[in-house]
């Protein structure tokens, strides 16, 4: 018999399967830079055995039903079938940006913004999915991706058959109002066809008083965060850049990664002007910066070229206003009704 890896099949199973159901609850903890995280595995009948592998930066403490196999593995007694365990996670996520180290996700004193676990399976025995879920001991959001920790308020609004929910933690001081940002969102939402639209999408605004190594972060299919003192009235609108992610279906390969960024930077822009928040001369400075001399040398289909200078947002936005110009004015459409196409 083959071992399966979560989610894949190996050889020839029975028709019906089952489901394996990971559940994660976190919390915070007094400890600095860590969250405590409890992993409970619903098991279906006809499981033979099964392994799990908590995260990189796990210290279990605790564990029911499973037994220690290795230094991050953990084995299925079969004493029950919805076997945990419980650990500290250093949660904590930092890049190099050239300055020093700054943060995509980070635990501070009074809250949290975290990646949700990656809990790995393997099993023997019935063809079976998983369905991940997340939980908040305490006060938080928890999405399918991101997980916030801590007091918050949230905003709602209905557009285009999505749910935006808005998550304001209460350590931070938004510049925009949450109206605003869910007008602008819903505006997005409304005026572009590039791809299918997830039935809620989740954003979190975080305390900016954190060296972020970004300006907001989009994990998942719907889950974003950023930082609370973004404008709206930019053409780098972050709150509908990392929304527009939302809406990227398409598998990218090593020549069209570029198509990522450069795409939400174009229509973040264009967003934003045909909402009234930019003029168009600011809408065009922004198109045009990707045509400056320090993108000269950049190829977008070479990742080297642009890594190190933003080239696939500047000058990937400019070659989508470019795709877009052309369009409208050779065939009478634009570029987002051409994407929507190949998403679907």
């Amino acid at each position: 018999v083959c071992w399966l890896l979560a989610g894949s099949v190996a050889f020839a199973m029975p028709a019906a399967a089952a489901t394996i159901e990971i559940d994660n609850t976190l919390a915070q903890t007094d400890a600095k830079g860590e969250i405590d995280v409890g992993t409970q595995v619903t098991i279906p009948d006809g499981m033979v055995s099964m392994e799990l592998t908590v995260p990189e930066g796990a210290e279990v403490y605790e564990t029911n039903g499973f037994s220690q196999a290795g230094q991050r593995t953990y084995e299925w007694t079969r004493s029950t079938n919805q076997p945990s365990v419980r650990y500290s996670l250093a949660a904590n996520h930092t890049i190099d940006r050239g300055s020093g180290e700054k943060y995509l996700y980070a635990v501070t004193d009074q809250w949290a913004v975290v990646r949700s676990p990656n809990i790995r399976l393997q099993w023997r025995g019935v063809q079976s999915s998983t369905v991940r879920t997340n939980h908040v001991d305490g006060e938080g959001v928890a999405g399918n991706h991101i997980i916030y920790l801590g007091g918050y308020e949230e905003h709602t609004r209905e557009a285009a058959g999505q749910r935006f929910r808005l998550a304001v933690s209460e350590y931070g001081d938004m510049r925009e109002s949450s109206s605003d940002v869910l007008d602008s969102l819903a505006h997005a939402a409304e005026h572009i066809e590039i791809g299918a639209r997830d039935e809620v999408v989740q954003i979190i605004a975080v305390p900016s008083n954190v060296d972020w190594a970004a300006t907001g972060v989009q994990r998942g299919d719907s889950d974003l965060w950023v930082r609370d003192n973004e404008r709206l009235d930019t053409a780098r609108n972050t709150w509908v850049h990392e929304y527009v992610h939302t809406r990227q279906d398409y598998d990218r390969t090593e020549e069209t990664g570029w198509t990522i960024e450069g795409m939400a930077d174009y229509y973040a822009a264009l967003l934003t002007y045909e909402q009234g928040r930019i003029d168009f001369e600011e809408f065009q400075r922004k198109i045009e910066r990707g045509s400056g001399s320090r993108y000269s040398d950049v190829r977008l289909t070479e990742r080297e070229t642009w890594e190190a200078n933003r080239g696939n947002y500047e000058k990937g936005g400019l070659v989508f206003g470019h795709l877009d110009r052309r369009l409208r004015a050779d065939a009478d459409t634009t570029l987002h009704a051409a994407i929507a196409e190949f998403n679907q």
